[in-house]
């Protein structure tokens, strides 16, 4: 790495957002509309890229992909995880994909946004102490968990 800064996963998601707004007011397309070509091109390239790290930061999941392969250089594709961890996320989807009622559906999202909320705690404690491979299990369960989450979502009314 270029600093000796420890690496962190947690990051300020109010202070993310007025930075992405700040760098929005200055490259957004919209206020190059009466420039250069090459210069609409440049903000619109570069709006882009901002809105992208924008949405890698504020997701928990993708950031800490994104972290895992950019700083770590590793990633969590030949992670495989713990048979009860499958069994109870399969167990999870079946009862969301069954016709169930909201209140129980809602009941899921509680947990799992439960589980979510922990998982990111122990991501930023493993991430702390660079222990990459409780970092990939960890970003594999959560993968499992933000599925699970997307589904319920998908079946809410």
């Amino acid at each position: 790495m270029l600093t000796n800064s420890p690496v962190k996963f947690d990051i300020d998601l109010e202070k993310l957002e007025q930075s992405f707004k700040g760098i929005q007011k200055k490259l957004h397309p919209d206020l190059f509309s009466h420039a250069s070509t090459q210069e609409q091109d440049y903000s619109a390239s570069q709006s882009a890229m901002a809105n992208n790290a924008y949405q890698t930061l504020k997701n928990p999941q993708f950031r800490a992909e994104y972290m895992l392969k950019n700083i770590f250089k590793t990633d969590v594709e030949d992670y495989t995880l713990p048979q009860d961890f499958l069994i109870e996320m399969m167990d999870l989807m079946e009862q969301v994909s069954e016709d169930l009622p909201p209140d129980q559906l809602e009941k899921i999202q509680n947990q799992v946004n439960e589980q979510i909320e922990e998982s990111c705690k122990a991501l930023s404690k493993s991430f702390a102490k660079q222990d990459l491979e409780t970092v990939k299990r960890q970003v594999a369960e959560l993968n499992y968990l933000t599925r699970v989450k997307n589904q319920v979502i998908e079946q809410l009314p």
